[in-house]
C-alpha cells in the first residue's frame, strides 16, 4: 500500500476514480468545490494535506483535508473550511 499525496501527479486521477466508486457521492470537496472554498475564505491560508491510499494502482481510501490558517494565526484541520471527507472503495 502506498500513500499518494495531493502534490503527486497521480493524485487527481485516483481521486476521480475513488469518487466515482463511492456510493455516497457528494458535490462537496470536488475539485471545483475546493477552489470555491479557497476563494470564499480568501482571508485564510490553506495547506493541502490530502492523501489517497492505493494498492496496485487502485485507490482504497482517501482523505481530503487542509490545514487552514486564520488571519489571527489560529489553525484548524478541515475540508478546506468544510467538514473533512473520507471516501473508501466499497469492495477493496
Amino acid at each position: 500500500m502506498n500513500l499518494i499525496r495531493a502534490a503527486d501527479p497521480a493524485f487527481l486521477g485516483l481521486r476521480k476514480r475513488l469518487h466515482a466508486e463511492d456510493s455516497l457521492q457528494s458535490p462537496l470537496l470536488t475539485p471545483l468545490d475546493v477552489e470555491y472554498s479557497k476563494e470564499y475564505a480568501r482571508d485564510s491560508k490553506f495547506a493541502d494535506v490530502s492523501f489517497i491510499a492505493e494498492e496496485d494502482g487502485a485507490p482504497l481510501m482517501g482523505v481530503l483535508a487542509a490545514v487552514r490558517e486564520h488571519p489571527d494565526g489560529d489553525q484548524e484541520i478541515s475540508g478546506f473550511g468544510r467538514p473533512d471527507r473520507i471516501s473508501r472503495r466499497q469492495n477493496p
